[in-house]
């Protein structure tokens, strides 16, 4: 039963458009955007399907409204701290240069959401689009 009370909850804030979305439900919604596009990123496994989890986490969360803009880019920076200090035993030049390519499209993804709000986000993302095993772009 809670279960079902706490999809409902997701649900009715999800329909909400993004100036409808009080500060923290846009926190709220804002986190759950990057939880969910994690969980993606670690079932699909696919090589450069990251970047694209990064663009939609951050796309997605700007949609929610400014205080989803801002829990975009804090989550983004600690996110990639948190990289950088994981792996800091890897080659310094590899690393720096993943982090830059997640920044930008940590950054890509928020631009897109702004400029087109109406547009669906994966169709705002196609820079980033990875095909899976079966040759069909992984969403």
């Amino acid at each position: 039963m809670y279960k079902n009370y706490k999809q409902k909850i997701i649900e009715v804030l999800q329909e909400k458009k993004s100036e409808q979305y009080t500060p923290l439900q846009q926190i709220m919604l804002g986190g759950m955007d990057f939880w969910n596009s994690y969980q993606d990123m670690r079932k699909k496994n696919l090589i450069g399907f990251d970047k694209y989890a990064h663009a939609r986490a951050n796309a997605n969360a700007t949609k929610r409204g400014k205080y989803g803009e801002k829990t975009a880019e804090f989550i983004s920076a600690f996110r990639e701290l948190n990289d950088a200090l994981k792996h800091h035993y890897q080659n310094p030049i590899d690393l720096a240069f993943d982090i830059q390519e997640d920044l930008n499209a940590n950054k890509y993804g928020r631009e897109q959401a702004k400029k087109y709000p109406n547009i669906p986000t994966h169709e705002l993302l196609q820079k980033y689009w990875v095909k899976d095993e079966t040759g069909q772009v992984a969403k």
